[in-house]
C-alpha cells in the first residue's frame, strides 16, 4: 500500500483493525478520525507497554479478541508497526488467519506524516491564516493574521515545506512571543500613509529615511510624506542627491560598508536633538505611520514602534548563523553581556527563540532612543575592535546584521519599562 487514496479505499471496507498501538497507529486512528471512517479497534502481540485504549478504542492481544467473540477471518488488519516491529510480523502475518492483511509502506507512512500536519494546519486556520499581501507584503514573506481580529501578528517566511508548518504549529503563538517580549499590540492600521509638515512641526517628530547614491529616488517624493532622507556612506562616492549626508558633524559614514544603514543612525543619534520621537526607516522599507498615528503614540505614551516580529521557524541563533559567522554570535553574546551582565539571561532566551523584530526600522521616544543607541554602538564597537587587532577586514554588513537583533535584545531586557507597539512596513519597489 504506497498511497493515501489507496489506503483511504482499503479503510472503508470496513471491520479495520489495526496491528500496533504506537505512534504509527496513532498516525493512522487520527487519518481515520478526520475523515469519518470506523475502526473497530487495536490488535498487539502483548498487552505488556501498551494502553487498554487508543483514540476511544479498545487495544487487545488477538487472543483477547478471540474470546470476545471477534474471529481473526473477519478482520481486516493494516499493519501499523515501523520497521524492524514489521519484519518480525511478517510471515506471522502473511498467513491466511485474516481477512485481509495490508502493510504500511514507507512511502505511505511519510504521506501520513504530511497528511497529519496538514489537517493540524488547517486546524490553525480557525484562529490564523497567512495573507501574502497584508497590506503588501516582501518578496518571500506573509503575514500571520489573526482570524477573531483579523489583525495581522507576525511576518512569515513563505511555505517552505512541511518543516515550517510543524514549526508554525508549535512555535508562532501569540502567547510565546508574549512571554519574552511582552503584550504584541499593532498600531491601528490606515489606509493613507504619510505624515504633513504640520504634524511634523508641532509633534516634533522626525522619521529619517536612509538611502544611498545607488537609490532610484527623488526628494520630493520623501518630503511629501514628511520623511527626512538622510544618504548614507557618503564619505566613500562623490554622487550627492540633494539630501542631508552622513558624512558631516561627528559620523561614522566611511564604515558605511560594514554598518550599513546604521552609520545613518550614527548620524542622527550624535547630530540631532530635541525631538519627542525620531526613529530610522529604508527607502523600500517604511513603517506604516500618517498623522492618526502620531496622535495615537502620544495619546497612549508608546515608547517606540517597531515593525511586526517576525517569525523564523529555526530559533533566531540557528537562523542568523547563516548571515553571520559563529564567531559574530559569539562575540555579540559576549559583548552584549559585558555591557550589562543582566542581558545574559535576556540572551538566552532570545537566541533559543523564533521572533524578533526585522529590518533596523524604528521610531523610539528621544530618551529610550538615546538609550538604546548608546547600548547598541558600544556593543558593536566593542566586536569591531576584536577583528581590528587582530588584522581582520571585514567588508561584509557583519555590523549591519548582528545591530539587527540588538533592537529586540534592547525591548526584551527593557520590557516592563517600554510601551511598545507594532506597525505594518510600506515596501516600496
Amino acid at each position: 500500500m504506497n498511497t493515501i487514496d489507496e489506503f483511504e479505499k482499503h479503510l472503508k471496507r470496513g471491520n479495520i483493525y489495526f496491528y500496533g498501538a504506537g505512534i504509527v497507529a496513532k498516525r493512522c486512528s487520527l487519518f481515520c478520525y478526520k475523515r469519518n471512517i470506523k475502526i473497530e479497534g487495536f490488535v498487539v502481540s502483548s498487552m505488556e507497554s501498551n494502553p487498554l485504549e487508543l483514540a476511544e478504542k479498545s487495544v487487545r492481544t488477538l487472543e483477547e479478541w478471540e474470546h470476545i467473540g471477534v474471529k481473526a477471518k473477519q478482520m481486516n488488519i493494516v499493519v501499523a508497526l515501523s520497521g524492524g516491529a514489521v519484519k518480525l510480523l511478517e510471515e506471522f502475518l502473511k498467513k491466511p488467519l485474516f481477512k485481509s492483511v495490508y502493510f504500511i509502506s514507507p512511502a505511505l507512512y511519510e504521506q501520513l506524516k504530511i497528511t497529519e500536519l496538514v489537517d493540524q494546519y488547517e486546524l490553525v486556520q480557525n484562529i490564523y491564516k497567512i495573507d501574502y499581501e497584508y497590506p503588501r507584503s516582501e518578496v518571500r514573506l506573509g503575514t500571520l493574521i489573526e482570524q477573531e481580529t483579523q489583525l495581522p501578528m507576525f511576518r512569515v517566511a513563505q511555505i517552505e515545506g512541511i518543516k515550517l508548518l510543524e514549526s508554525l504549529m508549535k512555535n508562532a503563538t501569540r502567547e510565546k512571543f508574549e512571554k519574552n517580549f511582552g503584550k504584541l499590540k499593532n498600531l491601528p492600521y490606515v489606509d493613507v500613509l504619510g505624515l504633513t509638515q504640520k504634524t511634523v512641526q508641532k509633534e516634533k517628530v522626525e522619521i529619517y529615511i536612509a538611502t544611498s547614491h545607488l537609490d532610484k529616488l527623488n526628494v520630493e517624493t520623501l518630503d511629501s510624506k514628511g520623511y527626512i532622507p538622510i544618504q548614507c556612506g557618503a564619505a566613500l562616492t562623490h554622487a550627492r542627491k540633494g539630501f542631508i549626508t552622513d558624512n558631516t558633524g561627528e559620523n561614522i559614514s566611511r564604515k558605511n560598508k560594514e554598518y550599513s544603514e546604521c552609520t545613518g543612525l550614527y548620524w542622527i543619534w550624535k547630530n540631532t536633538s530635541g525631538q519627542d520621537y525620531v526613529g530610522l526607516c529604508h527607502y523600500r522599507r517604511r513603517l506604516t505611520l500618517n498623522d492618526k498615528s502620531i496622535q495615537y503614540l502620544k495619546k497612549n505614551d508608546v515608547d517606540v514602534v517597531v515593525t511586526l516580529p517576525q517569525f523564523e521557524r529555526l530559533t533566531i541563533y540557528e537562523t542568523f548563523r547563516r548571515y553571520l559567522s559563529e564567531q559574530d554570535w559569539i562575540l555579540l553574546k559576549q559583548k552584549v553581556v559585558e555591557f550589562d551582565i543582566g542581558y545574559k539571561k535576556c540572551f538566552d532566551k532570545y537566541e533559543t527563540g523564533h521572533f524578533y523584530f526585522p529590518c533596523n526600522v524604528n521610531l523610539w521616544k528621544r530618551k529610550w532612543f538615546d538609550q538604546y543607541c548608546a547600548f547598541a554602538f558600544e556593543v558593536i564597537e566593542n566586536i569591531e575592535e576584536y577583528y581590528i587587532k587582530r588584522n581582520i577586514i571585514r567588508e561584509d554588513r557583519f555590523a549591519g546584521y548582528l545591530f539587527e537583533q540588538l533592537p529586540s535584545l534592547f525591548i526584551m531586557f527593557h520590557r516592563s519599562q517600554l510601551k511598545v507597539v507594532c506597525s505594518e512596513i510600506e515596501w516600496v519597489e
